[in-house]
C-alpha cells in the first residue's frame, strides 16, 4: 500500500518538538514548587505513567513556550493539506499532548499516557496495531524506544535521530520513508551553551596580580592562570543551570529564543551531567589552593544559583547581586594568590559593575520600548523584559541609577589617586589622574550607545568588540606605565 494512505502516527518528545516535555516538566516544578518536587521519587515508585500526570498537574505550563520541529512540522502541514489524517501517539501525560495538539492545528486524535498507562515502546505498539492493524499506520519518531513501533508499522519516519537508531532500523529493515537531520552535535551545541565567549568576564580574577605589580613572578602568574580556569568551570555550569532554569523565557525572547538550550538543541540529562561534571572540575582544582579559595567559590556558586533561581526577578537586587558576583571574580584571585586586598579597588568595583549591570537593564528596556516585539505587555500596559522584574516605566530610574553609580565608581578612583596607599606603587601618582578622564569618557559613551540603541544586551561583551574600547584600554595601560 501507498504509505501515503495510512494514517500518520506522530510521536510528540523528540519528534514533533525536540525537547523531552516531562523532563522540562520536572525542571519547571523544581522552579516553581521546590518543596513539591521533593515528591517525585514517590510518585515514580507508583509508576512513570503516574509520576507524569501528578509533575503536570502541580505546574503552571503553557505549550506556546515549546520549541517545534519546524522542517518536520512544515512537512506535516503539507500531509495534512493534501488530506491525510495526522494523530499524536506520545508517551507524555495526557493534558500536555492535547494541549500541544491544539497548539498544532491539523491532528485528527491525540493518544498519550494516562495514570495507567506510560505509552512507550511495545505499549505504544499494542495500542496502534489496535487501532489500525498491524503494518496499518506510518510512524514518525526519534528514538531505540520507538524501535516496537516502527517494527509494528507499515512504514517509518524518522526524525533527528542517532546514528545508533539508524542502524538499528537497517539491522531491522524496516522501511524509512524519510529522515529528517539535524545539523551539529549535541555536544557541539552544549560548548556554545557554555558560552565561551562569557569567559572573558573572568579575566578579573587577574586585577590582583596587575594591580599588585607582581605580574613578573611566573609562579603566581602560573597560579593565577589556574585559579581563571577553575573559575571558568563553575561560571560555565552557572550559565548552563541559568539556561535551563530560564527557557520559558528564553523562549519569549527576540535574541535569546536562538540559545541551544532554549531551542532544545541540547537533552536536559546531558544538561545537567556537564553542570556536575563542571562543578566538580572547579572545586578539584581549588584544593590546589588554600582554603579561602575553595570557599570564595562555594560563595559564588550559591549566590549565582540563587540569582538565577530568585533574584533575577526582583528589581534592583538582581543588579547588585550581580555587582557582588563581579567582585567576587576579583576577591577570588586575591584569596588564591595571598595578594591582600585592597578595598578602595573593591568598592570601586562594586559600584563600577552595578553601573554596568544597570546600562544592560537600560539598553534592553530601550530597545523593547520602540516596538521589539521582545515580550508581550506587562502590568499597567507597560512592556516587560521576559523572566524580569523590569517594565519600560523604569526606564528613568534605572538610567539615574546606573550613571550616578558609574560617577560614585570614578569618584573613588579619584580618592585611590589621592590616597597615601598609591605613593606605595607608583612614583608618579598625579598622573593617574588622567585614568579618572578615561574612565569618565568610557562610560558617558556607553550611555550614550546604550540610548541610542548601539547597545542591545550585555555591555561586557560589547567592549571586546568594540574598537574604542580597546583604544582607550590601552591608553589606559600607558597611564598606568608612565605613573609607576
Amino acid at each position: 500500500m501507498d504509505s501515503r494512505l495510512l494514517p500518520l502516527c506522530v510521536d510528540l518528545d523528540g519528534t514533533l518538538t525536540p525537547v523531552d516535555t516531562f523532563l522540562e516538566a520536572c525542571v519547571e516544578l523544581l522552579k516553581q514548587n521546590p518543596l513539591k518536587a521533593a515528591l517525585l521519587p514517590f510518585w515514580l515508585m507508583k509508576g512513570v505513567a503516574y509520576a507524569k500526570q501528578k509533575v503536570v498537574e502541580s505546574i503552571e505550563w503553557d505549550p506556546k513556550t515549546v520549541p517545534l520541529n519546524e522542517a518536520f512540522l512544515e512537512f506535516l502541514r503539507k500531509e495534512r493539506a493534501s488530506g491525510r489524517k495526522i494523530y499524536l501517539a506520545t508517551a507524555a501525560p495526557e493534558r500536555v499532548a492535547r494541549d500541544m495538539a491544539s497548539l498544532a492545528g491539523f491532528f485528527e486524535g491525540v493518544i498519550s499516557t494516562t495514570f495507567e498507562r506510560n505509552l512507550i515502546g511495545r505499549r505504544k505498539a499494542e495500542e496502534l496495531v489496535n487501532r489500525f492493524g498491524a503494518g496499518g499506520f506510518e510512524y514518525a519518531g526519534n528514538s531505540r524506544a520507538d524501535m516496537p513501533v516502527w517494527m509494528a508499522a507499515g512504514s517509518a519516519l524518522v526524525v533527528y535521530p542517532s546514528p545508533g537508531v539508524i542502524r538499528s532500523l537497517k539491522r531491522e529493515q524496516i522501511t524509512v520513508i524519510n529522515v529528517f537531520s539535524r545539523s551539529g552535535s549535541q555536544l557541539k551545541h552544549l560548548i556554545t551553551a557554555m558560552r565561551p565567549y562569557q569567559l572573558v568576564k573572568n579575566l578579573l580574577i587577574f586585577v590582583p596580580l596587575l594591580s599588585s605589580h607582581e605580574f613578573t613572578d611566573p609562579a603566581l602568574v602560573g597560579k593565577f592562570v589556574l585559579a581563571y580556569i577553575a573559575f571558568s568551570c563553575l561560571t560555565s555550569a552557572v550559565y548552563l543551570f541559568n539556561d535551563l532554569f530560564d527557557m520559558p523565557h528564553d523562549r519569549a525572547h527576540a535574541e535569546k529564543k536562538f540559545r541551544p538550550i532554549a531551542r532544545g538543541l541540547v537533552g536536559i540529562p546531558l544538561i545537567v551531567s556537564a553542570i556536575l561534571i563542571l562543578i566538580a572540575a572547579g572545586l578539584l582544582i581549588s584544593s590546589l589552593f588554600p582554603p579561602l579559595f575553595s570557599l570564595t567559590l562555594a560563595v559564588y556558586l550559591v549566590f549565582a544559583t540563587l540569582y538565577s533561581w530568585v533574584f533575577k526577578k526582583i528589581p534592583v537586587a538582581d543588579t547588585v547581586l550581580l555587582a557582588f558576583l563581579y567582585t567576587l571574580r576579583i576577591i577570588a584571585g586575591n584569596t588564591a594568590s595571598g595578594i591582600s586586598f585592597s578595598f578602595w579597588l573593591l568598592m570601586f568595583s562594586v559600584f563600577f559593575f552595578f553601573g554596568l549591570a544597570e546600562l544592560k537593564r537600560y539598553a534592553e528596556l530601550n530597545l523593547l520600548s520602540t516596538g521589539s516585539g521582545l515580550s508581550p505587555e506587562g502590568g499597567g500596559g507597560q512592556l516587560k523584559i521576559p523572566g524580569r522584574g523590569y517594565t519600560t516605566s523604569d526606564i528613568p530610574m534605572i538610567q539615574s541609577l546606573g550613571t550616578a553609580s558609574a560617577m560614585v565608581s570614578i569618584l573613588i578612583l579619584g580618592l585611590y589617586v589621592d590616597s597615601q596607599r598609591v605613593t606605595l606603587l607608583y612614583h608618579r601618582p598625579y598622573i593617574l589622574w588622567f585614568e579618572c578622564l578615561l574612565v569618565l569618557y568610557w562610560l558617558s559613551r556607553m550611555w550614550f550607545l546604550a540610548g541610542r540603541k548601539k547597545i542591545t544586551g550585555d555591555p561586557i561583551i560589547f567592549t571586546f568588540k568594540d574598537r574604542t574600547s580597546y583604544i582607550i584600554g590601552f591608553l589606559v595601560a600607558v597611564v598606568a606605565v608612565l605613573a609607576t
